[in-house]
């Protein structure tokens, strides 16, 4: 973990300069707290990973909105982020329920069915428990599995706000951006039965619908440029 100072640094250069080195640096001392809400929902390897995603994309969102004049550690505040983010996630990651819902307790259970926790309630005792819990610098395969999260938030999100375009936004943005020898515009109009120049409309209005949901979703221009 970051000590205070060097954690309210790393929140400024993100908020105020859009530091990635400094949001990266945040996330990684924070990303056990991602890991240590996750697995109390499956222990499935595959599962978890897709849950650990979704907990960094919180602890972005956290990043972003963090007031820095609250007399409050990044990690009870994004605690909050985190949960949120894991169980909006839970419905879309296949089977993920390995731990039955019937074991959840009710508070969450209602967070799944209607949304959002409030920011300002006071932390419940199992988040306490998990702050206070985290593994330590030591675990190997833990580390292995949030490096790997780390790098795929993004990439989370991206599929995340593809799954919103009509489907032939999806299908150009796949086509001209996501492959890795991109189809021309020439070579994907013949394909779809329009011209080149709508192809290009599509793609710049999907690019715009893409942007604004990741910045919706706790990204800032900085790192979608």
């Amino acid at each position: 973990m970051l000590d205070i100072e060097e954690e309210r640094s790393a929140i400024r250069r993100w908020q105020e300069d859009g530091d990635r080195r400094a949001l990266e640096t945040l996330i990684r001392s924070h990303a056990r707290l991602a890991w240590s809400v996750a697995r109390r929902w499956t222990d499935n390897p595959t599962h978890l990973e897709d849950l650990v995603a979704a907990g960094m994309i919180g602890l972005v969102r956290a990043a972003e909105r963090f007031d820095r004049t609250r007399d409050v550690r990044f990690a009870t505040y994004s605690v909050w982020w985190v949960r949120n983010e894991i169980t909006d996630a839970l419905p879309h990651v296949r089977g993920v329920v390995d731990v039955p819902l019937r074991a959840a307790s009710t508070s969450q259970a209602v967070t799944i069915v209607h949304g959002k926790l409030a920011l300002d309630a006071a932390p419940e005792e199992d988040d306490i428990d998990i702050l206070g819990n985290l593994p330590d610098a030591e675990a190997g395969p833990e580390e292995r599995m949030l490096l790997q999260a780390s790098e795929n938030v993004m990439i989370y999100a991206l599929t995340e706000a593809l799954a919103t375009l009509p489907p032939l936004e999806e299908k150009v943005i796949r086509a001209r951006r996501l492959h890795e020898t991109p189809t021309s515009p020439a070579e994907l109009a013949a394909a779809l039965g329009i011209s080149a120049g709508r192809i290009r409309q599509v793609e710049t209005r999907a690019m715009g619908l893409l942007q604004r949901h990741l910045l919706e979703r706790g990204f800032n221009v900085a790192q979608l440029s």
